[in-house]
Formats: C-alpha cells, sequence, structure tokens
C-alpha cells in the first residue's frame, strides 16, 4: 500500500511540475520575464549561435534552390549553321531572320526546366535593327538590353513568390516550437493560444 501511494505522489508531482509558476507574487514581472525568455531564444534562432539550430542553416536548402532556378533562367545564346557559314563566306543573303517576337526559336526543343529555348544570333541581329534609331555604328540600342532582360526576368517573381513561401514556412515552423517551449504550460488560460 505504501509503494501504491509513494508511485501516485510521483505521478502528482510530475503533474504539479508541468503547471506554469505561480504568478500570484508579482505577475507582471513573470510575464515579462516569460515573454524575455522566448525573445532570446527567437533572437539566438535568427541571429546564429555556435552549435544551435538557426535559422540560415534550415533556410541554406531553400536559398540554394532558388539561386539555381534564378541561374537556370539566363539567356542561351547560339549561332545557327546557316548564320555561322553565311559569315565566312561573307555572304549577307542568308535565309530571313525572325521578327522581335520570334526572338526564342520555337522550332528548338528545351532542356532548360525554366522553359527558356534558345537565341540565335540571327534573331538577336533582326532584334537590333528593328530597334536601332539614332545609335551609333556599334552601339547596340538600350531597348534590346532591356527587350532581353525583360523576357528573361518575367518568371522570376513567381520563383521568389515560392521560395519565399518556403522560407515562411520554416520560420513559422520555428517559432511555433519555440512558442510551445516558452508558453505550452499556458493553455488552459489561453495565453499560449495568444501567441501564436
Amino acid at each position: 500500500m505504501k509503494e501504491e501511494i509513494v508511485k501516485k505522489l510521483k505521478i502528482v508531482d510530475k503533474d504539479l511540475n508541468q503547471l506554469p509558476e505561480s504568478f500570484q507574487d508579482n505577475p507582471q514581472s513573470r510575464l515579462l520575464n516569460l515573454c524575455s525568455a522566448f525573445l532570446t531564444s527567437v533572437n539566438k534562432y535568427t541571429s546564429g549561435e555556435p552549435g544551435k539550430v538557426i535559422f540560415l542553416g534550415d533556410a541554406r536548402p531553400v536559398y540554394s534552390a532558388f539561386e539555381r532556378e534564378i541561374r537556370d533562367t539566363r539567356p542561351k545564346f547560339t549561332i545557327d549553321q546557316v548564320s555561322a557559314v553565311s559569315e565566312r563566306a561573307g555572304s549577307t543573303s542568308a535565309s530571313p531572320s525572325p521578327s522581335i517576337s520570334d526572338t526564342l526559336a520555337p522550332d528548338r526543343p528545351t532542356a532548360d526546366p525554366a522553359g527558356n529555348d534558345s537565341i540565335s544570333l540571327d534573331a538577336v541581329k533582326k532584334c537590333i535593327s528593328e530597334m536601332r534609331t539614332r545609335e551609333l555604328y556599334g552601339i547596340c540600342p538600350f531597348a534590346v538590353h532591356e527587350h532581353y532582360i525583360a523576357k528573361f526576368t518575367s518568371c522570376w517573381q513567381n520563383i521568389c513568390t515560392r521560395h519565399f513561401e518556403d522560407i515562411q514556412t520554416i520560420l513559422k515552423e520555428r517559432i511555433d516550437e519555440i512558442c510551445n517551449l516558452h508558453f505550452g504550460r499556458f493553455t488552459s488560460s489561453g495565453l499560449h493560444y495568444d501567441v501564436t
């Protein structure tokens, strides 16, 4: 009978230790200390501390994927065989050049995950000739730069938004863990719910 009482007493002590500390003596100070400890944990996670789990470590795979996807949007310029042969021969009567709207060669298969096809030298020449106004010889019109930059950065908004959401999910999960660590004992009072 004594052993049963000791076991039950241990269970009660364990349950008692899981309850939040009493705030009767100075509730404002206790709550302030609790919030300060929470903010310190968040600061250690976001700023970094040697040997601990940090935000940049958790986010590194997302940053690497983001960098790879942005890099994959770079334009891929090619020299058409017809253009190369005609330039070697000094001929200017090569096959007709595509218009600006056709600067991405539609007949080329794409191996690029971002969907960027190769741009032929003829397409670039045609684009320059159509956009040339009063530039000196050998100077590429700024509108051509804008055209190709806009074409290959058009998908960046989706890439950035998707990876930002991934980072936000990582941060939210970790902050929830920190909230549970500091405020998990206050579920019945509603403090845990208010913080999260």
